[in-house]
């Protein structure tokens, strides 16, 4: 089965009144829930879905822990995880900040040449 996608259009620019252009959307087909992720895998593979199931949750217990340790997690074939921060807004130098006003703001994932060419 193939994705499905539709079109939207971005709004007019409002300083050459130009046409907004048309981008693709995909349509999302639903959710897959680990459930049914690990009972794909144990279909395919002699692992159970419960050992699946283990596996994933120490997967996201690792990731947890290195990306709050500051580090890149490299998956092979998937992609990469890494961390972005917030800081607050007006700051010109580097002595205005404390480390009690930087915060977590996000994990990024960036997919793997590999799966992106699949």
């Amino acid at each position: 089965m193939c994705a499905k996608y539709t079109f939207y259009k971005n709004p007019p620019d409002r300083e050459t009144g130009e046409t907004g252009s048309l981008y693709a959307k995909i349509v999302s087909g639903g959710k897959v829930t680990t459930n049914q992720l690990a009972e794909e895998i144990a279909d395919k593979s002699t692992f159970t879905s419960g050992d699946v199931k283990g596996v994933i949750k120490a997967l996201s217990e690792q990731l947890y822990y290195h990306l709050s340790e500051g580090e890149t997690v490299e998956i092979d074939d998937v992609g990469n995880f890494s961390v972005t921060l917030k800081t607050p807004k007006g700051i010109t130098d580097p002595k205005q900040i404390r480390a009690e006003s930087i915060s977590f703001n996000n994990v990024v994932y960036r997919a793997s040449p590999e799966l992106k060419h699949k």
